[in-house]
């Protein structure tokens, strides 16, 4: 079970490294997610975060501007 675990934990490492380098994508943070969405007619309403999880996934809410 231990090893199962491992394995689908550098699996999801290596999707996240292999989508950053094949798209040109970057991690970004709030102010980030403010800049583009303010550069695309969205206003930044409200970020979640996912407090089970290490990875500490944002979940951002954008409504138009």
């Amino acid at each position: 079970m231990m090893i199962t675990g491992l394995f689908l934990s550098l699996a999801r490492t290596h999707a996240d490294k292999k989508m950053l380098s094949l798209f040109n994508g970057q991690e970004r943070t709030v102010t980030h997610f403010r800049d583009l969405l303010n550069r695309a007619g969205w206003k930044l309403t409200a970020v979640h975060y996912d407090s089970l999880s290490v990875r500490r996934y944002q979940k951002v809410v954008a409504v138009p501007a």
